[in-house]
């Protein structure tokens, strides 16, 4: 009888011992999922801040072959878009809203994903997107980067319209409240708004969906849902595309290829917004 008390209380100890270090594995476990999925959900706006010098980031835009520099967004306040000349007072840029025909959307052909493969992840509209249209946007080349094609409209010759450029007062560094602030404050001079939007929202009646990503120390980038559900963007001084950095048609910002490269990995999402023209 004693051994088999002795037995019975061995059995409990063991149990008492070992059932914290189950249920310590089983949270442990549980918290990592759950870190997991929060930093798939949200990976916006991270704690590192993003304040290139300007003496520093001119002299890495500078060390960049001529067709790179083209494809950058960002300048430093008190450089407008060829650093040479004194920045054209806000009431005097230019805006022109870009105008479409009935027949002006065009087809999207990408060499290295089927269509089939396309319309597996295929964004949810609201009806009221802009078509992508090469042949409107190709005499506007040189007159928008990306900010200005995510707002439909252009401004002059080899300038690149910054957030808060509008409102006088460009953002002062390359974070996501800063830059989002710079564009809320631009839109009352463009007759929209932007708003905080998620994945799934649908936009409503005369909106659209936009997506913006950093790329820390170096450049900002916008992208924008089209009228057939995909995204398109335009890089700096260069021609709108729909493909990313792999040359696949973008079908989602945030798992999009945007390593371009030279700097330009726009490596921060900084979340899905809505605009409102």
């Amino acid at each position: 009888m004693k051994k088999l008390l002795s037995l019975l209380t061995t059995v409990i100890m063991v149990f008492l011992l070992t059932t914290p270090v189950f249920a310590s594995t089983s949270n442990n476990e549980k918290d990592s999922l759950n870190v997991s999925t929060h930093q798939l959900e949200s990976s916006v706006d991270p704690l590192a801040s993003f304040n290139p010098d300007p003496e520093k980031w001119l002299e890495w835009f500078n060390s960049l072959p001529e067709e790179v520099q083209l494809e950058v967004n960002y300048r430093p306040a008190g450089f407008d878009s060829t650093l040479n000349k004194a920045v054209l007072p806000n009431n005097d840029i230019p805006i022109n809203e870009t105008q479409y025909s009935q027949n002006s959307s065009e087809p999207k052909e990408d060499s290295k994903k089927s269509v089939g493969l396309q319309l597996l992840e295929t964004m949810v509209t609201g009806g009221y997107e802009h078509p992508y249209d090469i042949s409107v946007w190709a005499p506007l080349t040189d007159k928008a980067n990306c900010y200005a094609y995510m707002l439909n409209i252009s401004t002059y010759s080899g300038h690149k319209l910054q957030p808060g450029e509008k409102a006088g007062n460009i953002f002062s560094s390359l974070t996501t409240t800063s830059i989002i602030n710079a564009a809320q404050a631009d839109m009352p001079y463009l007759s929209k708004s932007i708003r905080s939007s998620s994945y799934s929202e649908v936009p409503g009646y005369r909106e659209y969906k936009v997506a913006l990503v950093i790329a820390p120390n170096y450049d900002y980038h916008w992208y924008r849902q089209d009228a057939d559900g995909g995204w398109s963007h335009k890089r700096g001084l260069t021609a709108i595309d729909f493909r990313d950095a792999s040359g696949i048609s973008i079908r989602n910002p945030q798992t999009a290829n945007r390593n371009y490269g030279n700097g330009l990995n726009y490596s921060t999402f900084s979340g899905w917004y809505i605009i409102k023209y």
